[in-house]
This record gives structure tokens, sequence and C-alpha cells, in this order.
């Protein structure tokens, strides 16, 4: 029974740091905005903000004029407290691009596959992946980690590539192949 509440609990303060995170994602706000917005008590949003700021996820910016008592603090939200890198494949053509968490491109490049064998397609994603990193100063243990985009079905919860008829494809435990090799979590 205890082990279900704390998984509760931890599920309840992700979801309202995400709101958070969305709102300040948005624009920047103060402690008292983001209760007022949430519904959250002043308390509940200090301890949330504080461990988002404890992340590196969000920052304090400029105090404000106090009309009263302590000056509020802006808070806005870091996008560059972590770095993914995002994958497109095609019959021919790997794409990756180096992406700060707002979504701003710090890097892309563009390769020709040789083939579309899965172990080359591996490598070549997993060499991508370390020329990109060393191109924008990057280490691989920085990133969040890696979504790859391959076209056909997928199961995203093993990282399995089930069927691409444009690579032709077929059971293809990627998502575990280049965590194996990197060392990074990767979506597929």
């Amino acid at each position: 029974m205890r082990s279900r509440r704390v998984s509760h609990y931890d599920q309840v303060r992700v979801t309202n740091q995400s709101k958070i995170l969305r709102i300040l994602g948005k624009t920047p706000s103060t402690r008292r905005e983001l209760a007022k917005i949430t519904g959250l008590s002043p308390a509940a949003v200090t301890n949330l903000t504080r461990e988002l700021i404890g992340l590196g996820l969000v920052k304090e910016t400029d105090r404000l004029e106090s009309v009263g008592g302590r000056p509020p603090i802006l808070l806005e939200f870091n996008p560059d407290a972590g770095r993914v890198i995002g994958v497109g494949l095609s019959r021919t053509k790997l794409q990756a691009a180096l992406v700060n968490l707002g979504g701003e491109a710090h890097g892309l490049l563009e390769r020709t596959l040789p083939s579309q064998s899965p172990e080359v397609v591996t490598e070549c994603i997993a060499a991508a992946v370390r020329e990109i990193c060393d191109k924008f100063s990057t280490d691989l243990n920085e990133l969040v980690g890696i979504g790859v985009a391959v076209p056909g079905i997928v199961d995203d919860k093993k990282g399995l590539v089930r069927l691409s008829t444009v690579l032709d494809w077929r059971q293809v435990h990627l998502g575990e192949d280049l965590e194996n090799i990197l060392g990074v979590p990767v979506s597929v």
C-alpha cells in the first residue's frame, strides 16, 4: 500500500512540474502567478520550482518591483538545461540535429546511407551522433536522449522497428542496439 502512495505522489509531482514547465516555456512568471494559473498552493509552487531550479530546468531571472514585502522573482524555463539529438531516416539518407530543450537546433548534418542493412544503418546513426557531438562540443553523457524517426511500424516502448517497408526491415531492435553502442537513452 505504501509504494502505491509514493508512486501516486511522484506522479502528481511530475504532472504539476510539467504544468509549471509548460507555462514557463511560454512566458516568464513569478511563483505567485504560477500558483494562480495552476491552482496550486503557493507553498506547493515554491517546492516544485525549487526542485526544477535544482535540476537546472528553471532559472531565476529578474527581481520585480515590490508593492510591499519581498520583491517577487521572475522565473523562466532554461532551454539550455539539456540537449537531445533527433535522427530521421529515409531509404537513402540520415539526417541528425542537435537540439536544446527549447527546440532550438544547434547543428544539423545529413549523410547518405551506403545500404539499408540494419547493422550498417545503426553504425551510421552512431557515427552521426558522435560527429554532431564532436562538432558542437557536446559530450555524449550530456545528452538527455536520442530520438530516431523510422518510416514504418514501431514498438516505441521496446525501441523495436516491427516493420519498415521503406528500409526493408522486420523486427529490428534499433533502440536497444543504439543504447548499447552509445550509452544514451534512445526513443524510436
